[in-house]
């Protein structure tokens, strides 16, 4: 803080100044600069108290209200005009391209469209019928439509393939009694799909028991959906 006598000074300054406008000479340093520092917002509230004296900012005459400066109604207003050059320059450029493409395809050449598809060279010699099945095959189609009608139900029946891997593994006897023996099955179309497999693993089963004829054993398939073993049997 500043000490006493300066404060009196600065606030003797102060009071003198703005009521009688005199200024005080004798201050000291510190007292002075900060007098330097007020005296000017001194000075603007001195004239903004003579300027209220006077009667302020003039009011504005009732009579004369202001108007808002109206646009100029006689301006012509100008409406840019497409651009006609466009659709010309478009078309100039189009037909340009055209007459490229139609100069650079020579009358000898193929016509590029059809060019990869080769022309026609008359009819096709006719395909060879497929070779007629199997006369046995037949026969044991016939067989397992009369007698097992329920193998010929299942959704993979016999191939002609299957049938003759079959007639050269098993006799004949051994393969209507498994082929009875599917069709008595009271959950045959439902348990298995193949009859090939259903066949073999169930006649698998018959020769690993002890009733084999003499053929080879082969391979027990586990799988119920392609003819696994059954109580049923």
């Amino acid at each position: 803080m500043l000490p006493r006598d300066v404060q009196g000074e600065i606030y003797t300054a102060i009071m003198e100044y703005g009521l009688y406008g005199s200024e005080t000479e004798q201050l000291k340093p510190i007292a002075r600069s900060i007098f330097s520092l007020i005296k000017p917002q001194l000075d603007a509230n001195n004239k903004r108290y003579e300027n209220g004296r006077k009667g302020g900012r003039p009011r504005v005459n009732e009579d004369q209200g202001q108007t808002e400066p109206k646009p100029n109604t006689n301006q012509a207003i100008t409406k840019q005009k497409p651009n006609e050059n466009v659709n010309v320059n478009v078309n100039v450029n189009d037909n340009e391209k055209e007459q490229k493409r139609d100069t650079n395809v020579s009358p000898e050449s193929p016509d590029p469209i059809n060019s990869d598809f080769p022309e026609k060279e008359g009819p096709h010699p006719p395909v060879a019928p497929p070779p007629l099945p199997d006369p046995d095959f037949l026969k044991f189609q016939k067989w397992i439509q009369e007698k097992a009608p329920q193998v010929a139900k299942m959704k993979e029946p016999f191939t002609e393939e299957e049938y003759l891997r079959i007639k050269e593994e098993f006799s004949g006897d051994m393969t209507a009694e498994v082929l009875l023996a599917m069709h008595n099955c009271k959950d045959l179309l439902k348990k298995y799909v193949s009859a090939n497999l259903t066949f073999r693993n169930w006649i698998n089963r018959r020769l690993k028991d002890g009733t084999s004829t003499g053929r080879q054993v082969h391979e027990v398939i586990t799988d119920p959906r392609k003819g696994d073993f059954s109580d049923d049997i």
